[in-house]
């Protein structure tokens, strides 16, 4: 641990974070010290989606004039790993905290928050949390890309409101991104089958994603995530579990989701490796791959 520590470290140009770590207040020589440290030791470990040891100085040091800006920055970097509870607990505490700030820097933060926010409610399809997000919006002067992320709430909001059918259709892209994953080069009616699936005003269930798949000759059967294991929605049989952090080993006998109980997001399926088993095909994922997840339902 140093024992001069530099307050210039934490902000400068080569600082590891999406935005700079500016203090919230006159940081102590202690709880900037020992920050430092924790940066290291986070970036020196090998696994940066493991955010445990800037997490453990945040519960250590409460009241530290960091914790604005390393919360505001472990929030996008959940978001970037797609740990979207995670990531929406943090940047709504964040904004909570710091949403009255008058220093220029930090209110610039502030305002990638709230875009940060409502870009994220308008991926998973939040209506509600959209609407309100947009309301908090509409009473700051907002600055820079934020701008851009309200316009684009906006627009989400009246697509998910306006035009269901498609705008609650990613569980239909997830299956789709199974099915090339499996097969570059699908027939063509199998991909028109998936791109013509339209959804509800609550999206599509993993029930109605099972029998998508089916039509689609999938094997896939309906999944949830209890912390790195996945399982069965029968709730009998584990499928896999977590390897790492850094790379998910899943066996596609099934759709794969957060406990909310409907994809609503799987960005381009990374391939990793991949084998025939007998329950199916096993691939290994980039754990940046792992879908999103939309409004909760009860098991």
């Amino acid at each position: 641990m140093p024992s001069h520590p530099n307050i210039a470290l934490l902000h400068d140009a080569h600082h590891p974070f999406p935005e700079p770590l500016i203090p919230h207040g006159t940081p102590g020589e202690v709880e900037t010290s020992e920050l430092q440290a924790a940066i290291t030791a986070w970036e020196r470990s090998g696994w940066p989606e493991s955010f445990g040891v800037l997490e453990s100085y945040l519960e250590q040091h409460p009241q530290s004039a960091w914790n604005l800006a390393l919360q505001a920055n472990l929030g996008i970097l959940f978001a970037a790993h797609a740990r979207f509870d995670k990531a929406l607990e943090l940047l709504e505490r964040t904004f909570a905290s710091g949403k009255s700030v008058e220093e220029l820097r930090l209110r610039n933060l502030m305002d990638r928050v709230l875009g940060e926010l409502l870009h994220l409610h308008a991926k998973l399809g939040n209506i509600e949390a959209l609407e309100q997000w947009l309301r908090a919006a509409d009473k700051r002067h907002l600055r820079g890309a934020a701008t851009e992320r309200r316009t684009e709430a906006r627009m989400a909001l009246w697509s998910l409101c306006n035009q269901t059918g498609v705008a609650h259709r990613c569980g239909a892209a997830a299956v789709k991104g199974v099915l090339l994953a499996k097969d570059a080069m699908p027939a063509i009616p199998t991909l028109k089958l998936l791109e013509s699936a339209r959804s509800g005003p609550d999206g599509l269930s993993l029930a109605d994603l099972e029998n998508l798949a089916d039509e689609a000759g999938l094997s896939l059967h309906a999944m949830r995530r209890e912390d790195t294991v996945l399982i069965r929605l029968s709730q009998t049989t584990t499928i896999c579990s977590s390897v790492r952090f850094a790379e998910i080993r899943w066996t596609f006998a099934g759709v794969m989701t957060w406990p909310e109980m409907r994809i609503r997001e799987m960005k381009a399926l990374k391939w990793e490796s991949g084998v025939e088993t007998e329950r199916g095909l096993e691939i290994n994922l980039r754990s940046s791959c792992i879908p999103g997840a939309g409004q909760r339902h009860n098991m």
